[in-house]
């Protein structure tokens, strides 16, 4: 009897793995491992950079992204950014390359500026802006990528999914980008791995071009 005894008091004092995953889970904190560190995030409590070294934010989407960019342009104007919406100004069907361009334009025109595209998944607002010479862009779905297109990557413009992410989410990862500085350890290997990059993929041949009808600045 006392042994029994003493197995419901263990039990009550030292919850299952299970409730604790649970709980942790429901702290908003998240744990990645990273170059063997862990890395902690804490939504809201993140190193942040000053929303002041960023003069300006080009957005910009098709139709499949432009409820959700409207409700990311009123979230950014509210934190008193200076942004500039490229369009589209309706839901019509529209081509996302077109304003793509115009985003990552401006962003070469202003390296101290960053861009944001919507589209329905985000894919192909991406493989348009990566497109461009100086545009680094991440396509990200959370808070965790958003954070690590900036620290490890020094994106400069991000995409993201109307269809596949929500509201809450959308503004995590706008908010995460936007406010977090690149890892200043990294920023010699980063340009290594884009010298590399760019050996393995040039600009589309004429015979390409041309079929895509893509501007020569492109």
């Amino acid at each position: 009897l006392q042994v029994i005894n003493m197995f419901f008091f263990l039990m009550i004092r030292r919850p299952p793995r299970s409730t604790q995953s649970r709980s942790s889970a429901a702290s908003d904190v998240y744990k990645r491992q990273v170059h063997g560190e862990i890395l902690s995030i804490t939504v809201g409590k993140r190193e942040m950079a000053s929303q002041k070294s960023i003069t300006k934010i080009f957005i910009g989407s098709d139709h499949a992204g432009f409820e959700m960019k409207e409700k990311v342009k009123k979230h950014l104007i509210e934190q008193k950014y200076d942004v500039q919406d490229v369009g589209s100004k309706t839901d019509e069907r529209c081509d996302y390359p077109d304003y793509s361009k115009q985003v990552c334009l401006n962003v070469q025109r202003e390296p101290s500026a960053r861009g944001v595209l919507i589209c329905g998944t985000g894919i192909g607002m991406s493989m348009s802006a990566n497109k461009f010479k100086g545009i680094r862009c991440g396509l990200c779905d959370d808070d965790y990528t958003a954070y690590n297109a900036r620290k490890q990557n020094d994106c400069n413009v991000v995409a993201l999914g109307g269809w596949v992410v929500g509201q809450g989410v959308a503004f995590q990862i706008v908010d995460t980008f936007l406010n977090t500085e690149v890892d200043e350890n990294e920023r010699q290997k980063l340009e290594a791995r884009i010298r590399k990059t760019c050996l393995l993929y040039t600009s589309p041949s004429p015979r390409d071009r041309q079929k895509s009808r893509m501007p020569s600045s492109a």
